[in-house]
């Protein structure tokens, strides 16, 4: 009985043992697991390149709005000492 089970699959393992070597042909050297790694590696860099790039946009947003404030007080500052003498 288990000879006649194991006729009927070997067609389905020997698919499956194609389309595996089809897969890992995909990648380097076959490394299915170091593949996957190699992505979740690029994707956290991607990530922590948007977080440092949101970060420099957010310090600049925040020293301009300061700069600006200072330069409105100088200049109120210049107005009014030019008024008071």
């Amino acid at each position: 009985m288990d000879s006649h089970i194991d006729k009927k699959l070997q067609p389905i393992h020997d698919k499956l043992d194609a389309l595996l070597d089809t897969v890992k042909s995909a990648v380097p050297d076959g490394d299915l697991d170091g593949h996957r790694k190699a992505h979740e590696q690029w994707l956290e860099e991607r990530d922590a390149r948007k977080k440092m790039w949101n970060d420099v946009r957010k310090d600049m947003l925040t020293w301009s709005i300061r700069g600006v404030i200072v330069a409105a007080i100088a200049g109120a500052w210049y107005w009014v000492q030019g008024h008071i003498r």
